[in-house]
């Protein structure tokens, strides 16, 4: 069972220090007996959080049938003690409703001298079984204050979904005040909003809504009209559950449609009532046009529906519009819609938005045909909403909050903080890069949903609702976490099918079909003897050995060491063979590396066998080349995948399976580009063309791009290790200067990238997509096998 402590930090940037006078944060302790206990928060001699209004917390109750709830508003303590490293605050409170006690623990602690952290325990020894919803306010103590979030520095308001949960005020000279939660998998909280589509009806075109959202107030600031009545706040809230299966539905006023205006030459005609005409700018050109439709949104749940007749596939986009700009915010993939030009199809589908105050909403319909369209409605609908926290009789559930000096000018400073301070709060030690990429970790590893509490790790806000098999490896094995490595290793078994394979994506509210001969399997097996070794871990030696014989058939089928695949087993998931190829190097290290896991994890294999796999991975060296030829196919292709296994074998073993002039030869050809290098690169041109990919023929990306010679920071400092443990002199440099890259080459992006650009004169190289990504994380354990930072 997974721990119930968790953490949420109340962070606060406040002015920067001089040389010679030390600024601190610290705790005023406000209150008496009958007025009850609370805790402000100081800076200097300055009040920067004002709690007498606000008290500790709120809170909601119900009991398990939903018949009764109580609800505790602004609770202050009994009874207070004051020490050295902080304050303790206690008390009960009787429910009257639900007769029964509810015990209270809030502890303040003073991490550093710039770093307060708090938590707020619960308990209650009466009732089997009670829900609960709790909500802490950080609020400014001056009405002159401006909002900032993660992506804003002027945020307008309302709830907040953004690539990283955090939010705060500004007050005086860009003094900044901030809120940050712990992993949601303690704090027990999910981002997800969305689900993978059924494959019925015309709907079925990216993702859906999901009917019933966990926490879509995790995070909320104060709107316009509440900061007019002096309510001024940055609130988490956790535990709440809102059902839009059972809400309230409004029709919005179809006045909206006479504000259409035109995209790319697109018009609307023949406007009578909710039916209307799109015509589009020339049949002719291969690119869509159409027209935008305005409408006043708030913060929300709403439903799109129309029927619609067109000769060629639709596009839906969802943005919001503020100051002459435009975000994306709804309908992210809806491309590519069913056409018919002689019967009427059907679009319904719903979007939660969020962060919309003081902006318009604006409604994208394109296509490179005219849109006949009727019964056009936007519904808003107002949902039911409960607490879903769980609080079993006799065990406390804990929450917690911090602050934390630091002048903040820009939203570099901001990103920074939010996930530097974060780190330091959870008892993190590194250097600012490291700290970042434990923080991205912990707010991409959330809670399935309100009625599944197990871990879900996403590689991104981009890539949620889907928990990818290898991302989920190399994220969760680089922290220390028994409870949490236990987990999702466990969870990763109940995917596997009858042939052994264990599955590649785990995606909450729908099914997943993708299980194949991927390195799924075997980075699943390797998972094994690390918790094994680390934690002493039970072992499932059933779905292993399912797992073995799944490799075995799907690899190497006879036995002769040589590994035939359909897939790369790597993250290079770009190639697929029709008939299975031997033409990869990273195929044969990977096969090696997971016989000799299993090996070590009991199962019969000949140490022959082995040597079989491991000589066919060495013989990828071309010497007359003097590098690791990647792809045979392709002998110009050279990749830091391939030096992947050769990591794992001196991570689990401390030995090499390659000599040492393969592995510096190799890391020679490698070009470095504003202190990066491409993941996979040809040896000659840096960059592949259409006539020398060696992708799949459909895929292709500018320079720079992707695959098409994108760095990709956990490959690289992988291989760079992997040379310092052979004696390559450039190795500790260029670790060194690839980390710092990954928070400062992208000025405004000071986070975890999923891949950095090696061309940056291609337009738009900074893909928003790749923005806060989890499996760099693993970049803590590369750095502890090159003896460059201690566990």
């Amino acid at each position: 069972m997974l721990m119930q402590k968790a953490t949420l930090f109340l962070l606060i940037i406040i002015t920067s220090t001089t040389a010679l006078f030390s600024q601190n944060a610290s705790l005023q302790l406000f209150g008496n007996e009958t007025s009850g206990y609370g805790v402000n928060l100081i800076w200097n001699d300055k009040t920067v959080s004002c709690n007498e209004g606000s008290g500790e917390f709120s809170l909601i109750i119900e009991n398990a049938d939903r018949s009764f709830s109580d609800t505790i508003h602004n609770w202050k303590a009994s009874s207070a003690i004051q020490n050295k490293d902080g304050i303790k605050l206690s008390g009960q409170y009787y429910l009257k409703t639900l007769m029964t006690f509810i015990t209270v623990e809030v502890d303040y602690y003073m991490v550093n001298a710039n770093v307060i952290k708090k938590e707020i325990s619960l308990e209650q020894n009466n009732i089997p079984l009670l829900f609960y919803q709790i909500e802490n306010k950080l609020n400014p103590c001056s009405n002159d204050v401006s909002y900032w979030s993660f992506d804003h520095l002027n945020h307008q308001g309302g709830a907040i979904r953004e690539i990283y949960p955090a939010a705060g005020f500004f007050f005086e000279d860009s003094i900044a005040v901030g809120l940050l939660t712990d992993a949601g998998y303690r704090n027990q909280w999910t981002r997800n909003i969305r689900k993978r589509p059924t494959d019925q009806g015309v709907n079925n075109i990216g993702f859906q809504a999901v009917q019933t959202i966990a926490d879509v107030n995790l995070y909320r600031i104060a709107n316009n009209e509440e900061r007019t009545q002096n309510n001024q706040y940055v609130s988490l809230t956790f535990g709440e559950l809102s059902d839009y299966n059972s809400g309230e539905i409004a029709v919005l006023n179809n006045s909206y449609l006479s504000k259409s205006y035109s995209q790319n030459g697109g018009n609307i005609k023949a406007l009578k009532d909710n039916n209307f005409l799109v015509t589009t700018a020339n049949k002719q050109s291969e690119q869509n046009s159409g027209i935008k439709i305005p409408f006043t949104a708030k913060d929300g749940f709403y439903t799109i529906k129309f029927n619609y007749k067109a000769a060629k596939p639709l596009n839906l986009r969802l943005f919001k519009s503020h100051n002459n700009t435009e975000e994306v915010v709804g309908f992210h993939y809806k491309s590519g819609l069913p056409a018919s030009a002689d019967e009427w199809l059907t679009f319904e589908e719903s979007v939660l938005l969020q962060g919309i105050e003081g902006s318009t909403a604006q409604l994208l319909i394109e296509s490179k045909s005219d849109i006949e369209i009727k019964n056009f409605e936007i519904l808003e609908i107002s949902p039911k909403k409960n607490p879903y926290h769980r609080m079993p009789i006799g065990e406390k559930q804990t929450k917690t909050i911090v602050m934390f000096v630091q002048k903040a000018k820009d939203i570099r400073d901001i990103r920074l903080a939010s996930q530097t301070r974060l780190a330091e709060g959870l008892g993190f030690k590194g250097s600012d890069v490291e700290k970042v990429l434990y923080a991205d970790l912990m707010m991409l590893t959330w809670i399935s949903g309100a009625n599944d509490f197990s871990p879900h790790n996403v590689p991104s806000i981009n890539y949620a609702p889907d928990m990818y098999n290898r991302d989920s490896f190399w994220s969760i094995v680089s922290v220390y976490d028994k409870d949490l490595n236990e987990s999702v290793w466990k969870k990763w078994g109940g995917t596997q099918d009858k042939h052994g394979a264990i599955g590649t994506i785990i995606t909450p509210y729908m099914g997943s079909i993708e299980k194949k001969g991927n390195e799924a399997t075997c980075e699943w097996i390797w998972w094994a003897l690390i918790n094994k070794r680390r934690f002493n871990s039970h072992i499932d030696t059933v779905r292993l050995k399912k797992a073995l014989e799944f490799c075995y058939q799907e690899f190497d089928p006879d036995k002769d060491g040589i590994v035939s695949a359909h897939f790369s087993l790597s993250q290079n998931d770009v190639v697929y063979y029709k008939e299975k190829m031997s033409n990869l190097a990273v195929n044969q290290g990977v096969y090696a590396i997971t016989l000799r896991a299993a090996k070590e994890l009991g199962f019969d294999i000949e140490q022959e066998y082995i040597n079989k796999a491991v000589k066919e991975y060495r013989n990828f060296y071309d010497k007359g080349r003097g590098y690791i030829v990647s792809d045979k196919d392709f002998p110009y292709v050279v990749s830091f995948t391939d030096l992947m296994p050769e990591f794992m074998s001196w991570w689990l073993w401390n030995t090499p399976l390659l000599d040492s002039e393969m592995v510096i030869n190799t890391l020679n050809k490698v070009p470095v580009i504003n202190d990066c290098s491409p993941v996979i690169f040809h040896v000659a041109d840096t960059f592949f063309t259409q006539e020398n990919k060696p992708f799949l023929p459909e895929q292709m990306w500018p320079n720079g791009q992707y695959y098409n010679g994108g760095s990709w920071m956990r490959n690289e400092i992988c291989a760079y290790v992997v040379g310092k443990k052979h004696g390559w002199e450039p190795a500790k440099e260029r670790i060194e200067k690839r980390m710092l890259a990954e928070i400062n080459l992208n000025y405004n992006e000071p986070f975890s990238h999923e891949i950095i650009p090696m061309d940056l004169s291609q337009p738009n190289c900074w893909w928003p997509s790749a923005r806060v990504f989890s499996w760099n994380v693993f970049t803590l354990i590369a750095l502890e096998v090159g003896e460059m930072r201690e566990k």
